[in-house]
């Protein structure tokens, strides 16, 4: 059996390869776009959506997403479609800082951040491709001494930086990765073994408030 990960671009010999495949084969992490015989994880869209939800129950207006390399990272442009859509169905714009170069981590969060704030001055929260880039562009804000979340609200994606914010908690979706881990494993093997029938599981996530909300 073969366990992949989805939310990547794969090569057309490599979708080939997929179907052409003589043992079970196990899609983690994009629920979104389903491949092989089952597919376990979340909806990324779902989750855009649920952090545009979020900011419009805190009646912020003036809302930014900041990310990067989302041609390479299929499900954060999923997010960010799912939370620009609800958005836009609620009459609020969304002012995007998206790099194409720069690496999803904490400098690019912080970069984007800064250049932002100084096109949008009046952007009152702001979504983040993933936690790392939320935690620079937290960073940011505590140096320009911007006060999270009374002038800027952010939220993050991820859960992995939940036990890292020092000068605020953040905002983010906790995703349960090791019950996906576990999930798949445990499916795959009931598959080979044959003592399991092939069902799809909910694994819903969690969303985390912190301070910033």
């Amino acid at each position: 059996g073969v366990i992949i990960s989805g939310g990547v671009k794969r090569l057309e010999k490599t979708s080939a390869l997929i179907e052409q495949r003589r043992c079970p084969v196990i899609s983690i992490w994009d629920q979104d776009n389903e491949a092989g015989d089952l597919t376990l994880g979340l909806s990324h869209r779902a989750a855009g959506r649920l952090i545009a939800e979020h900011f419009i129950e805190k009646d912020y207006q003036t809302i930014g997403y900041i990310g990067s390399e989302l041609s390479l990272d299929l499900c954060a442009a999923l997010r960010m479609q799912g939370f620009e859509d609800r958005l836009a169905e609620a009459g609020i714009s969304v002012r995007r800082e998206i790099s194409e170069n720069a690496p999803r981590k904490s400098p690019s969060g912080r970069e984007l951040t800064k250049s932002l704030l100084q096109k949008h001055p009046a952007t009152r929260a702001i979504f983040y491709l993933n936690d790392a880039m939320a935690i620079g562009g937290l960073t940011y804000l505590h140096d320009a001494g911007i006060k999270v979340p009374e002038q800027v609200a952010i939220a993050g994606f991820n859960g992995t930086s939940i036990d890292y914010t020092v000068q605020t908690r953040l905002t983010t979706i906790d995703v349960p990765r090791r019950a996906i881990g576990i999930a798949a494993a445990n499916a795959l093997l009931g598959i080979v073994d044959r003592t399991t029938e092939i069902v799809k599981e909910d694994l819903a996530f969690q969303f985390c408030q912190g301070n910033t909300t």
